[in-house]
């Protein structure tokens, strides 16, 4: 085929640049810039042209149609002077253009993809709902709001009112929470308990002595009232007691001794008391153990029965010891006007009073108080006899028949007992401490020394 004029073929190039330049207008793309105007090498990509999409296939099913017009390649360097008054400056240094022979007017105008003109767009935040309401720095105490209030009664039920936090209305305080001293109505449980130095809400009062609200003192839960853990005192409310231990004993209560456990002053610890074991008719020879009311018996040594002398201990002179008697005299000076007898375990008064009448003498012991006991009567006689010193009576030692060390300023003189003579109704058994022996009296007065 001959060779197409070649001004034929620049008015056709020109044609489709204008063409382009025109559409990357409207559609917002930039203009390459030339080489030539910015100073710089051109490169590859100055040269390229953007792309142009493809016009819409038609319907049917076969392919389209190729184009017989041949592909040019014109270069700068090698392009005929510039027809029609053009300058090569304005032209691209390299253009490659398939042309068709489809006309111009029929070509297709780009379409440039959404997701190309979306990436042209600016990034920028997401803007909120209108109807969206700003997150709160911390979250409201009573959403959501804090009704006013000027004292309690005008807050809801588990409710108090704050006073010194503005007059509003807040919930109450749950247990283990602290709390203002005092402030009784903060707390859910209406106790707002003190401890130490430490204040805090308390599902109870918890005011006994051996009870506590702190963990640390009770090993629960802080805020729950709770027995005191065994070997503490933190209230201070568990004196130390004979036969007491000082501490509160993990059950609410002040410790006490073990049963049987020797007494200060002598005799054993029966539920935190101290009695005379061998002579107490509650607690005989062990604690609890009771003789029968009636019959005549008592306590002697520890053993229920009848109040004969093959019942007792007696304490044995020096003499009695030293050839092998077993009870050694021995005896305890309280320092409370009373004495114990650590070998009957008896505790005497150690001042007399009299001398008084028979009938007087059972009223004189009960009632009175000495060494913080009340429980105190009037000796039997052998109870009575056991306090008399036969070493004295065999040394001839001037009167009264007695050990005057756990006795001070005791009188001579005849002292009542309790026991009747069952041979002489409306006789009363007596000792004389002017030398130790016994005597059957109904009349006249005598002295009274008191035991328990």
């Amino acid at each position: 085929m001959p060779e197409r004029p070649r001004r034929g073929r620049w008015v056709l190039v020109l044609v489709l640049v204008a063409g382009l330049s025109a559409c990357s207008g409207i559609l917002g793309f930039e203009e390459p810039q030339h080489p030539a105007d910015s100073g710089a090498p051109p490169t590859a990509a100055d040269a390229e042209t953007p792309p142009v999409d493809a016009p819409a296939q038609p319907e049917g099913d076969g392919p389209p149609e190729a184009s017989d017009a041949p592909v040019t390649a014109f270069d700068g360097a090698t392009a005929p002077d510039a027809p029609f008054g053009t300058d090569d400056a304005s032209v691209p240094d390299a253009v490659v253009v398939a042309i068709v022979d489809a006309s111009i007017a029929d070509a297709a105008v780009p379409v440039i993809p959404d997701a190309a003109m979306d990436a042209r767009l600016p990034d920028a935040p997401l803007a909120p709902p209108p109807d969206a309401r700003p997150i709160p720095d911390a979250p409201l105490v009573c959403p959501p709001d804090c009704p006013p209030c000027t004292t309690i009664a005008d807050c809801a039920p588990n409710e108090f009112c704050d006073v010194a936090g503005g007059h509003i209305c807040k919930p109450k305080l749950t247990d283990g929470t602290s709390c203002p001293v005092g402030a009784n109505e903060q707390c859910l449980h209406g106790h707002c308990i003190t401890e130490g130095s430490i204040s805090l809400c308390c599902d109870a009062g918890c005011t006994q002595g051996c009870k506590s609200c702190l963990a640390s003192r009770t090993g629960a839960s802080d805020g729950r009232c709770a027995n005191v853990v065994g070997g503490m005192d933190p209230k201070g409310s568990c004196p130390a007691l004979e036969c007491r231990t000082g501490v509160c004993d993990g059950n609410g209560a002040c410790g006490l001794s073990l049963d049987g456990a020797p007494c200060e002053t002598g005799g054993s610890c029966c539920t935190g008391v101290c009695v005379q074991e061998r002579s107490d008719p509650a607690n005989c020879g062990m604690c609890a153990q009771i003789c029968p009311v009636g019959g005549g018996e008592t306590c002697a040594s520890g053993v229920c029965g009848a109040a004969d002398w093959a019942l007792w201990r007696m304490p044995n002179a020096t003499a009695d010891t030293a050839k092998g008697a077993p009870n050694p005299m021995s005896y305890h000076d309280n320092h409370d006007k009373t004495v114990t007898d650590l070998v009957t375990n008896l505790m005497w008064m150690q001042d007399v009073t009299g001398p008084v009448t028979i009938d007087m003498a059972s009223t004189i012991c009960p009632g009175r108080i000495a060494g913080g006991y009340v429980d105190w009567r009037l000796p039997t006689l052998i109870e009575l006899m056991s306090i008399v010193d036969e070493n004295v009576i065999r040394a001839t030692d001037p009167p009264p028949t007695i050990n005057t060390t756990a006795f001070p300023n005791t009188i001579v003189g005849t002292y009542l007992t309790a026991t009747a003579v069952a041979t002489s109704p409306g006789s009363t058994w007596a000792i004389n401490f002017a030398n130790g022996g016994t005597m059957p009296v109904n009349s006249g007065s005598f002295y009274i020394r008191c035991v328990r």
